[in-house]
This record gives C-alpha cells, sequence and structure tokens, in this order.
C-alpha cells in the first residue's frame, strides 16, 4: 500500500511538471492561464501567458477598457492595458516619478513609443514603466507595476515584459516622438524667454523707482507674449496635445500677469503690485509643470 501511494505521488508530480513545462502539440490548459490579453485598443501576448489580476490600487482609474495580468512564472509584476481619456497624459505622467526626466522613445515590436521609467508617486517602493501610445483613434497605454518586495528582479522584469508582449489591436499608430523642428521651436522659445527673466527679473526686484520696475515689467512681458506666440506655432503630438496647450495658455498668464505688474508699479499700487505678482507666480508653476510633462514626451531643451 506505501508503495501504490509512493507511485501514485510520482504520477501526479509528473502531470504536474507536464502541465506546467506545457507541449507543443498540448493546448495550454485555462488553469495555466490565456495565451493573449486584450485591454482597449491594446494586446499582451507570450509564450508564457497570462494570469488574471486585480488592478493595482496607485494605478486604478488611470485607464479606461482597461484589463490586469500578471505573467505566468514571473513574480512581482502586474501589467494594466487601457486606453487614456482625452486630455488625461499628464495625469499619468504625474502618477509615474520618472528617473529620466527626458523619457525615452523605444520600439515594442512594429511600433514606437514612449516610455517613461520611474516610480509611483506615492507609493514607494513600487517602480512602474508607463509605455504610452498613440494612435489615430487616441491614445492608449500599458502599465507594469513593479513589486521589489515579492521579487527583487520586478522592475527589471517590467522593462523586458513590455516592448515585446505589448501589440496594438486596433486603430493604426501614429507618431510617438515630435518633428525635430517642433521641438527645437519649443526650445527656442524657452531659451529666449529665461535669457530676458535672468536679467529682467532681478531689476524688477531692485530697481529703485517704480517706473524703472514698470519698464522691467513690460519687458518680460513682451517676452512671455513672443513665447506664447511661437509655442501657439508649434504642431504638438497627440501624446503632448494637452501639455502643449497648458504651456501655451501659462505664457499667456505670465505675459498678462507682468503686464498688470507693470501698471501697478507705475501708479505707485503696493495691493494691485502683491495680486499681479501673485499671479505671475501661479503661470510660471503652470509652465514649469507643462514643460516638465514636455521635456518627458519628447520636446527636451536643448542648450
Amino acid at each position: 500500500m506505501i508503495i501504490g501511494f509512493a507511485m501514485l505521488l510520482t504520477v501526479v508530480a509528473a502531470v504536474a511538471v507536464g502541465r506546467s513545462l506545457g507541449r507543443d502539440d498540448t493546448p495550454r490548459p485555462a488553469s495555466l492561464g490565456v495565451p493573449l490579453v486584450d485591454g482597449g485598443r491594446l494586446a499582451l501576448a507570450g509564450w508564457s501567458g497570462w494570469v488574471s489580476a486585480k488592478t493595482p490600487a496607485p494605478v486604478r482609474g488611470l485607464l479606461t477598457d482597461e484589463a490586469a495580468a500578471t505573467p505566468l512564472l514571473i513574480d512581482g509584476s502586474t501589467v494594466v492595458l487601457g486606453n487614456v481619456r482625452d486630455g488625461e497624459v499628464p495625469r499619468l505622467l504625474d502618477a509615474v516619478r520618472s528617473t529620466d526626466p527626458n523619457g525615452t522613445e523605444m520600439a515594442a515590436g512594429n511600433l514606437r513609443v514612449r516610455v517613461v521609467n520611474g516610480d509611483l508617486a506615492g507609493h514607494a517602493p513600487l517602480t512602474a514603466m508607463l509605455m504610452l501610445v498613440p494612435t489615430q483613434t487616441g491614445t492608449s497605454a500599458a502599465i507594469c507595476v513593479g513589486d521589489p518586495r515579492a521579487s527583487v528582479t520586478a522592475t527589471d522584469d517590467c522593462r523586458s515584459l513590455l516592448p515585446s508582449t505589448v501589440a496594438l489591436r486596433t486603430s493604426t499608430p501614429v507618431a510617438a516622438s515630435p518633428r525635430v523642428a517642433d521641438a527645437a521651436s519649443v526650445s527656442t522659445a524657452v531659451r529666449r524667454l529665461d535669457r530676458v527673466r535672468r536679467s529682467a527679473v532681478p531689476a524688477l526686484a531692485s530697481e529703485p523707482t517704480s517706473g524703472r520696475q514698470a519698464r522691467a515689467a513690460r519687458r518680460l512681458s513682451s517676452a512671455y507674449a513672443d513665447a506664447a506666440q511661437t509655442v501657439r506655432g508649434v504642431t504638438f503630438t497627440t501624446l503632448a496635445a494637452t501639455s502643449g496647450a497648458a504651456l501655451g495658455a501659462g505664457l499667456s498668464a505670465g505675459a498678462r500677469g507682468y503686464a498688470a505688474l507693470a501698471a501697478a508699479a507705475s501708479e505707485n499700487s503696493t495691493a494691485a503690485f502683491g495680486e499681479a505678482r501673485g499671479r505671475v507666480t501661479a503661470a510660471d508653476a503652470a509652465i514649469s509643470r507643462a514643460l516638465a510633462q514636455l521635456n518627458a514626451l519628447g520636446y527636451a531643451r536643448r542648450s
């Protein structure tokens, strides 16, 4: 009886091993995952198959039509696929605290995509690889969340999983990075503005008369307006459209703020001067946020 029981255990173990390894002539059992996962316009494929998973809480709600899966035989990695709501690429970028502020263009099969690697903002030690896939019908995205507590290789596993397994299921891809001329226009506009700021902002604070302060503020207002006009002439990629519009709006707001600052200085109005200075501060904060997003999307500033 003991020998028979041992043989039975051996047979069961052999069957289990055979199922885990799979055979070319045998369909993979459903319990070992499915070969394809669809989420929005994207699909995941891979020889090892996928097992359905819960979307990690930090990225829940970032995508629509989402599907979450974890790869077989790899611990600590969860991939979420889906579509991006109009205008919400910046929200995705904010969710990943990038280790490379300039992002990366990468080949994923026959796709060219924008990739951001980093930590999940506010959820250390979780890491994330965000892959943005622009298409003619909208942006889609894949997010691989790595948990180093489950596997020391989780972060590296994400970086090898997404490029090799994500495919565009429907729609047609469009450019993931800007044209050189458009990126250069943004860079030039900001560089010219920075030159004026370096001289005029200190002058605004140090000039002894309100008339000189007003002249410095008017010079800044003109520089912001010129930069806004240049940015409005740039054709932004699908991924960068929202951030590009935010940059233009921020520059225009800065121009108006400095114009108000000039008027307040001319009128010697302390209250109006303080209000205008607050508007300028808010505009500069919006400009900084938009530029950080644009850098990750291929519009990195050039010296």
